[in-house]
């Protein structure tokens, strides 16, 4: 699936599934996980401590070349800790 067209899909659902393939990349991933969190990609960025363009043009770009290290911040942040980490930044 191109990612431009994910928010159409999901309008035309009108609900964001909760199973996810693991071949979807990782600019759907996170897309998806925002869309269920209502967070923004500036305020995904700032959690993450990311650059908000690198959100937008992973999320964006169908084929992207990403930095290894935010790769792997963001692949940590979905896989692990991303409930847990979003209830304590609001909380506190």
């Amino acid at each position: 699936m191109h990612p431009k067209y994910l928010n159409a899909i999901l309008n035309f659902f009108g609900f964001t599934p909760k199973l996810k393939s693991t071949f979807d990349r990782l600019g759907t991933r996170t897309q998806l996980w925002r869309i269920e969190n209502k967070i923004t990609a500036k305020e995904f960025a700032e959690i993450l401590n990311i650059p908000k363009e690198e959100i937008q043009r992973m999320e964006q770009a169908r084929h992207c070349t990403i930095d290894i290290q935010i790769e792997s911040k963001i692949n940590c942040f979905l896989k692990n800790r991303a409930f847990s980490s979003f209830t304590m930044l609001v909380s506190s």
